[in-house]
C-alpha cells in the first residue's frame, strides 16, 4: 500500500498516481523525490530514526523482513515521521518543482528507463576473456545471464560534475573498447544494432547559443566565417576546439604546426569572437561568484568552486551537449513510436545512443535519421552519423 498526499488530504492506495512523487523506490519511479533530492543537495529524512533503523536491521537478521511502517512505530512516533517527510517532500517540490530537475531530469530519466536488454556473441565473449594477452576488466561486466540476455545497466544522471551519464551497475558500455562492440547481438530475430552518433556535438551546440547556424559542417562554418578562409578545415577544427576549451596560443601552434604562437593568438582571438565566448565567460563568472556554481543551458547547477573562466565555458558546454543528446535521442524515440516503429533504445554512450531496429522497420529508420535531428531547448538542426554495428 502506498500514502498519497494530495491537497492536504491523505489516503491509501495499491497503486502510484500517473505523474505522482514519490518517495522511496528511487530505482523503479521516473519522478523520485530520493534523487531529486541527492541531485540538489537538499535534506530529506526517509527513516525514522537511527533506533529505528537499528532495530529493522536485527529484526532482517532473524528473518522478519517486510513489516508495514505503520505497524513498527508507535502511533505518535508514525506521525510525528509521515508530518516531516511531507514536509521536507513539500519544501522540496515547492524549490525544484518548476526547475530543471523536475522537467528535463524526469524526461531523460524516463528516456533511460526505457533502454532495453540486448544479447552478445557468447561464444567469442569468452574466447577473449580467456586469452592471456587481452585486458577484459570492462568485458568481464558482459557475460550474459542464463537467459542469454546481458544484465540491465542502470546509469547515474548526478555521478560526474557535468552531469555526463556514469554507470553504477551493469555493462560497463562506456569503458568498452570500440571494436569490441561488434560483440553484441539484438535480443530479437531479425532486427540489427545500430548507432547513431550526434556530429560535432559540443562545437554545434557552443554554436547555436551563440545565435549562429549549425546547420552545415561546423568546422567548414568556422574556416569561412570566423576565418576568412585563411586556413584548412583540419586547422580550423583544432583551432575550434582548442578556443572552445582554453588552449593557450603556444599549445595550438604546435598542434597546428608550421605556427607562430602570434598567428595562433589571432586565430583563437578570432574564434572566441564569433562564438562570443568573452561574453559567456563573463555571466558564468558572475554565476560562480556569487555561490560557487553555475547553471548550463537547461538550468542543471554544476559546481565550479574557484574553476578558472576556461574551465566555466568547458563545463557549461560539454553539461549542455550532455543534456542535449539525451533529451534529443528521447524525442527521437518518441518520433519512432509516433510513426509505429518497435525501435527500442539498448545503451547510452555519452552523445551516441545504440538502438534495437527491426529489419522490417529499416528502411524508414535510416530515411529519419538521414536528416538532421532537432533537440528540444536548442536552435538549430543536429546531424548524426550511424553504424550497423551488430
Amino acid at each position: 500500500m502506498h500514502l498519497v498526499s494530495e491537497d492536504q488530504m491523505f489516503r491509501w492506495s495499491d497503486s502510484v498516481p500517473d505523474g505522482a512523487w514519490v518517495c522511496g523506490f528511487s530505482e523503479k519511479y521516473s519522478r523520485s523525490l530520493d534523487l531529486l533530492a541527492a541531485a540538489t543537495d537538499s535534506t530529506l529524512q526517509t527513516t525514522p530514526g537511527e533506533s529505528h533503523v537499528t532495530m529493522w536491521s536485527a529484526l532482517r537478521e532473524s528473518g522478519i523482513k517486510d513489516v508495514p511502517l505503520r505497524y513498527a512505530l508507535k502511533g505518535a512516533d508514525f506521525q510525528a515521521y509521515l508530518k516531516r517527510l511531507i514536509r521536507q517532500s513539500s519544501d522540496l517540490l515547492e524549490t525544484y518543482g518548476d526547475s530543471y530537475h523536475a522537467k528535463e531530469f524526469v524526461t531523460i530519466r524516463q528516456f533511460l528507463q526505457g533502454l532495453v536488454q540486448c544479447s552478445i556473441n557468447k561464444k567469442e565473449l569468452y574466447r577473449i576473456i580467456n586469452s592471456e594477452d587481452e585486458r577484459t576488466g570492462a568485458l568481464k561486466t558482459f557475460i550474459p545471464l542464463d537467459s542469454g540476455l546481458l544484465p540491465a545497466t542502470t546509469y547515474s544522471q548526478i555521478s560526474s560534475c557535468s552531469g555526463r551519464l556514469t554507470i553504477t551497475s551493469g555493462p560497463s558500455i562506456l569503458t568498452l573498447r570500440k571494436d569490441r562492440r561488434s560483440l553484441l547481438r539484438s535480443a530479437r530475430k531479425k532486427s540489427k544494432l545500430v548507432q547513431i552518433d550526434f556530429v560535432s556535438l559540443e562545437p554545434r551546440i557552443a554554436l547555436s547559443i551563440s545565435g549562429n547556424n549549425t546547420c552545415s559542417d561546423v568546422y567548414e562554418i568556422v574556416r569561412s566565417n570566423a576565418l576568412e578562409s585563411s586556413v584548412n578545415r583540419d586547422v580550423a577544427k583544432i583551432a575550434t576546439i582548442s578556443s572552445l576549451y582554453g588552449m593557450s596560443p603556444r599549445k595550438l601552434a604546435k598542434l597546428i604546426g608550421d605556427c607562430e604562437p602570434s598567428e595562433a593568438k589571432k586565430i583563437l582571438e578570432k574564434i572566441r569572437k564569433y562564438f562570443k565566448i568573452s561574453a559567456l565567460e563573463g555571466r558564468l563568472k558572475k554565476e560562480a561568484e556569487k555561490d560557487q556554481t553555475v547553471k548550463n543551458h537547461y538550468g542543471r547547477q554544476l559546481s565550479v568552486e574557484n574553476a578558472p573562466k576556461h574551465i566555466l565555458v568547458n563545463r557549461f558546454i560539454q553539461s549542455t551537449a550532455a543534456d542535449g543528446a539525451l533529451l534529443g535521442f528521447s524525442k527521437l524515440m518518441d518520433d519512432f513510436s509516433d510513426r509505429g516503429l518497435d525501435i527500442d533504445p539498448v545503451f547510452v554512450i555519452h552523445d551516441a545512443v545504440i538502438v534495437d531496429v527491426p529489419d522490417s522497420s529499416m528502411r524508414e529508420f535510416l530515411k529519419i535519421i538521414s536528416n538532421p535531428l532537432s533537440i528540444p531547448g536548442i536552435d538549430g538542426s543536429f546531424p548524426v552519423a550511424t553504424e550497423i554495428i551488430a
